[in-house]
């Protein structure tokens, strides 16, 4: 019996490897339309948000000494952005981008991908801090430490970031919009773009 079901799963495995092999030779053009693609993507600083003040030396007594901060901060997160993609008229993302994290203090990550067909576009991305309310989100108190607040607001991503050109995609290109934070803004690369 044991020979007869060694020999069973040794066709068995043949015939499987077969079947791998036959199926590898199929051609597959997972594309056919020759579309292209917009693709989004980047990692930034946002601006902290928080109520901070320094610490009094009652709140410091009693803490060890490397578990002591000299600046006490509640609510602390990223402002939160906005983030609109048109294309030829036609918006195809409006959503807001807060920061990532539980409490949402960490940087703001976009990742999006859109399908476009070959030939001329006019490509519009908004990246805009959000407000509360009608109330801008740096309308939370600053530090009390203005030169860390203003430390602070110079790294972040700008307020408004927006790109507004006129592309011509070729057959199965990607487009890639990014942030370059040696220039501050946003940049769209793998396309011949005019700004409008």
């Amino acid at each position: 019996m044991p020979t007869v079901r060694r020999m069973a799963g040794i066709v068995l495995a043949g015939a499987a490897v077969g079947a791998l092999a036959a199926l590898s030779r199929v051609p597959y053009d997972p594309d056919e339309s020759g579309s292209a693609r917009l693709r989004l993507s980047w990692r930034a600083r946002g601006e902290a948000l928080a109520s901070c003040r320094k610490a009094t030396a009652e709140e410091l007594k009693g803490v060890a000494a490397h578990m002591r901060q000299e600046t006490i901060c509640a609510g602390a997160r990223v402002a939160p952005y906005q983030l609109r993609v048109v294309i030829d008229g036609d918006t195809v993302l409006d959503e807001r981008a807060p920061g990532s994290g539980v409490p949402g203090d960490r940087p703001l990550y976009v990742l999006r991908e859109f399908d476009v067909f070959p030939g001329r576009h006019h490509v519009q991305v908004q990246f805009e801090k959000h407000s509360i309310n009608g109330r801008p989100d740096d309308a939370t108190a600053p530090s009390s430490d203005a030169a860390d607040d203003q430390e602070s607001r110079r790294r972040a991503i700008p307020p408004r970031l927006v790109i507004d050109s006129t592309v011509t995609v070729p057959e199965h290109a990607v487009l890639l919009v990014t942030y370059d934070s040696e220039r501050r803004q946003l940049v769209l690369r793998g396309a011949d773009a005019e700004p409008d």
